[in-house]
């Protein structure tokens, strides 16, 4: 690692660099950690902003530093389209499609029968 400065953060110089990429990065998981993992993933709903949450936390605490993930926010959500799809007698799938590829879902219970024609 150079400094190139007293106050200057620290660079890793070629060779140290190389070490990183050859050994530490090859480093896995154990297994029982592997799969908590992933079965934490599939436990979140399918927004990227859950996901994103998710993944700064494991990587806090598996780094046992802080992690910080960001993304750009767009400037308006813009409506492009609208599905209704009746799952069950009374259970229908609410789907908005927003651009910029933007995916909202939210199943919804009915008190009566819904067929898809409704």
């Amino acid at each position: 690692i150079t400094r190139p400065h007293p106050s200057a953060g620290s660079i890793p110089s070629d060779k140290g660099y190389r070490y990183y990429v050859e050994t530490l990065s090859d480093i896995e998981l154990p297994l029982a950690e592997q799969l908590l993992i992933s079965h934490l993933f599939h436990q979140v709903e399918r927004e990227l902003e859950e996901w994103l949450s998710l993944a700064a936390a494991l990587t806090a605490q598996l780094a046992q530093n802080v992690a910080i993930v960001t993304m750009p926010k767009p400037a308006n959500c813009q409506f492009k389209h609208l599905e209704l799809v009746a799952l069950k007698d009374s259970l229908v799938l609410v789907v908005l499609v927003l651009h910029g590829a933007r995916l909202k879902q939210q199943l919804i219970t009915f008190d009566q029968v819904i067929s898809q024609s409704e």
